[in-house]
């Protein structure tokens, strides 16, 4: 018993102090003092794609850190669209796709919580502390970003946000073409437990970004911004959500 106890506390104390270094330590996407670290990285008039829009409550609250902020979004749930389409009206209208978006277009199965969540996920959920949940399938249209800036006629984006439960790798490469003309110049993203799923490491992120010339922090509570300068193992943080940066430019 007493070895249990001791084991418990050092699991916990292990879960702390990666929270406090932003390993794990959940999605942080409402905090106000995030919003406002962001605000200070993007233009007046910051075109945002948020993927993974939800309810739509965190691009209402970088509007609030960033008005004039133009908002795109992106959700394929459908228990979200009312409180999205709300949210949309509230940030003057924004276009709101109700899609997946992924790495090729056409139809995608969405894996969906019988309970209204942030769980729904193009992949099955295996991930620990989620798969006990009751899902059932939903065949969703799907876009990629490339075909999706085309027919918007969008030449850059400041921020692309992708929330998308272990689909994000997908996401970048269906925006192969607008990383490689220099078109997106940053990009806020979940790394965690739902990438198990869809079997994709840090390690794949970190190449792509190396490769489109992006230099990589990660968000600490408070919204403090910690620099990746290299990639290492210990980045494969499967214990959680972990929320990275991703800067094409030299502010931090």
């Amino acid at each position: 018993m007493r070895f249990a106890a001791v084991r418990r506390a050092g699991e916990g104390a292990e879960a702390f102090l990666a929270a406090l270094a932003g390993r794990g330590g959940g999605s942080g996407w409402y905090d106000d003092r995030i919003a406002r670290r962001l605000a200070r990285l993007l233009p007046q008039g910051a075109l945002v794609l948020d993927v993974g829009a939800n309810n739509g409550a965190w691009a209402v609250g970088l509007a609030r850190a960033l008005p004039g902020a133009r908002f795109h979004l992106f959700e394929c749930a459908p228990y979200c669209f009312a409180d999205l389409e709300r949210a949309a009206a509230a940030l003057g209208g924004a276009p709101l796709n109700r899609v997946a978006v992924s790495d090729r277009e056409g139809e995608a199965t969405l894996h969906l919580p019988a309970v209204a969540s942030g769980l729904a996920s193009l992949h099955p959920r295996g991930d620990t502390s989620v798969r006990a949940h009751a899902y059932q399938t939903l065949a969703v249209p799907a876009v990629t970003l490339d075909a999706y800036m085309d027919r918007a006629g969008i030449a850059r984006v400041d921020l692309l946000k992708i929330d998308v439960e272990g689909h994000e790798r997908a996401v970048l490469a269906g925006a192969e073409r607008a990383f490689a003309r220099g078109a997106i110049g940053a990009v806020l993203f979940e790394f965690g437990s739902s990438n198990v799923n869809s079997r994709t490491f840090f390690r794949d992120f970190w190449a792509f970004f190396e490769q489109h010339g992006f230099r990589l922090l990660r968000f600490a509570p408070g919204g403090h911004l910690i620099p990746v300068p290299r990639y290492d193992d210990r980045l494969e943080y499967f214990r959680g959500p972990s929320n990275y940066l991703a800067l094409r430019d030299k502010a931090d």
